[in-house]
């Protein structure tokens, strides 16, 4: 499901039937929700890199300050290496010279969002977005009650109940749907400092 795609449907979830937001505030809700879906879920890229004085380059791909190291491999043989993670995204190493093959995570983009969702989350996706854009109009519905006429203020009061309601539903259906890959530190909240060591993988080449 594309970005167009995605646009439609959180739109349809959010049942803005007066058109109080536009195409921004749907880009931007759409933009927050793949910021929280990278966190969760995030993409996995992998690269060989040499290590030299305890020190891995980081892979061309990596992203700073979000970015985090899921496996490392020797360079033959896929025997499981520990390295570890460093505030500053500085990666070691020790007693280890020569090619390491490194997986690490990457977050998701808007514009190739298509690309690199995981295979069925497309709807939890949008439905994150619709929640976001559900807290937006319960807000202004909540101000034009302040504002507005006595005989308007139970209508607009409902309004922004309701809006309300669907935002804590669709966080609710969010939260209780998606799921982490338990192999990707970014599912599970590892931070930096980590030390990382995963079990021997040989592979066939």
């Amino acid at each position: 499901m594309n970005q167009a795609e995605l646009t439609q449907l959180t739109q349809a979830l959010t049942r803005d039937d007066v058109a109080v937001l536009n195409a921004d505030d749907y880009a931007q809700a759409l933009n927050l929700a793949v910021a929280r879906y990278s966190k969760d879920k995030p993409r996995q890229d992998d690269a060989v890199v040499n290590v030299s004085d305890g020190l891995l380059p980081l892979p061309a791909a990596w992203q700073a300050d979000f970015s985090q190291l899921v496996q490392v491999y020797s360079v033959p043989g896929y025997d499981e290496l520990t390295a570890r993670q460093l505030p500053g995204d500085v990666l070691k190493l020790a007693g280890y010279s020569g090619d390491v093959h490194v997986y690490f995570t990457l977050a998701h983009a808007l514009e190739n969002i298509e690309q690199t969702l995981w295979a069925g989350d497309a709807e939890f996706l949008a439905t994150y977005a619709a929640a976001l854009c559900c807290e937006q109009l319960s807000a202004y519905y909540s101000n034009e009650a302040q504002s507005t006429i006595a005989a308007d203020v139970t209508q607009q009061t409902s309004k922004a109940d309701l809006y309300r309601s669907l935002a804590k539903e669709y966080r609710r259906r969010y939260e209780g749907q998606i799921k982490p890959v338990s192999s990707i530190p970014g599912g599970n909240g590892l931070s930096a400092g980590t030390v990382v060591t995963w079990g021997s993988r040989r592979r066939s080449r």
